[in-house]
Order: C-alpha cells, then sequence, then structure tokens
C-alpha cells in the first residue's frame, strides 16, 4: 500500500491547430502563472476578433488557433481535488488577412478553428470524469497521476489531427459537416462536466 502523500500538480498543454500543429507543455511551480492569458472555453463562439496575434513572417496557413488543457491536481491525505479548464490564447492566435477577401473562405475557416476549440473542451471534461471517477487516486503516486493526464492529452493530440486530415483543414464541407455534428453530441453527452467557474473578461 502507497502511503498518501501531499502534492499539487499544475500542468498544461497549449495546441496550435493549424495544417502543422505544434504542440508544447510546461510545469510552472503551483501558484505560478504563465505569460499568456488563457479564455475558457463557453458556449460563445469565436469571432476572428479574438485572433489577437499576429501572422509569422513567411507563415502559409489560413488561420492558427492556440489552445490549452489546463489541469493539475492535489492530494492532502485522501483528500483529492483536481482542476481541469479548455482554454484559447487569443494573443498566440492569428489569422491571415488574406482570407477577408472570400466571404465562404473565411466563414469556413473560422467554423474549422472553433471546432478545434471545441475538441480541446471535449478532452477537457473526458479528463474531469477521468478524475473524477478514480478509485483511492492519493493512494497512487504523483507520477502515475501525472500519466494519466498526459495520456488524456495525448489522445487530444491525436484527434485534433485526424480532425484536420478528415476534413482537409475546413476544406471538405462535407467532412467538416460530420465532424461538428460527432463533437456537437459530445459536447452534448458530456455537458454535466462543463467547468463551472464563470468565464473571465476578454
Amino acid at each position: 500500500m502507497i502511503t498518501p502523500v501531499v502534492f499539487a500538480v499544475l500542468l498544461s498543454s497549449g495546441m496550435l491547430a493549424a495544417a502543422e500543429q505544434n504542440r508544447t507543455r510546461d510545469r510552472p511551480a503551483p501558484g505560478v502563472d504563465s505569460p499568456a492569458v488563457g479564455v475558457p472555453w463557453s458556449p460563445k463562439r469565436l469571432t476572428w476578433n479574438d485572433y489577437r496575434g499576429q501572422q509569422p513572417t513567411g507563415a502559409s496557413e489560413a488561420a492558427v488557433t492556440a489552445t490549452s488543457v489546463a489541469w493539475g491536481f492535489q492530494c492532502v491525505g485522501d483528500a483529492f481535488t483536481f482542476h481541469v479548464a479548455a482554454e484559447f490564447f487569443p494573443e498566440r492566435s492569428w489569422v491571415n488577412p488574406m482570407i477577408f477577401v472570400q466571404l465562404d473562405s473565411n466563414l469556413r475557416t473560422l467554423r474549422h478553428e472553433q471546432l478545434h476549440f471545441d475538441i480541446t473542451e471535449v478532452h477537457a471534461r473526458r479528463m474531469r470524469r477521468m478524475f473524477a471517477t478514480l478509485d483511492r487516486p492519493c493512494a497512487r503516486t504523483e507520477d502515475e497521476l501525472t500519466k494519466l493526464g498526459e495520456t488524456s492529452l495525448e489522445a487530444e493530440t491525436a484527434i485534433q489531427k485526424h480532425y484536420d486530415r478528415e476534413t482537409a483543414n475546413g476544406r471538405d464541407a462535407v467532412g467538416q459537416s460530420r465532424w461538428e455534428r460527432q463533437i456537437g453530441e459530445a459536447l452534448r453527452e458530456l455537458a454535466a462536466l462543463a467547468e463551472r467557474e464563470p468565464p473571465r473578461p476578454r
């Protein structure tokens, strides 16, 4: 039997949702904020006004959406608490101005980027369910609990990439509509696991 210990872990995983997706992960010390300010997911849809970053020189993507599953847990004796939040980072998200020339492309791309954020929220809810249903979590080590969270995020990475492939980054209208239905259903099925904290102002 493992003796329960007192520990707290705060982690975050970042996703740049675009044709080429990059992933970053950091482990800030408890109580230390990341320099980037994330906006929690909400039913409110993203608009291009939320994309405040600058397109990097030479970038060919139509848009980049930066999202993250920020998560952490704490054990004090046998008392287990956790926090999981899907966040969007306006200052790290950008859109190519040329996309505004064609209305159809503009709207199609925004729908595609919104769903990247929705997928992040689905996985945040699944992680909440996973932590909430663990049997005697504080009998596990910190590394064991961290591995469970990281495994959940690896699944998100795979699904984000699969989404881009099956929709041709939003250009395949049939594939895009199919994914919108699937993720919409997942959000409804996991509605009881939505974040209950009030959203921070934009």
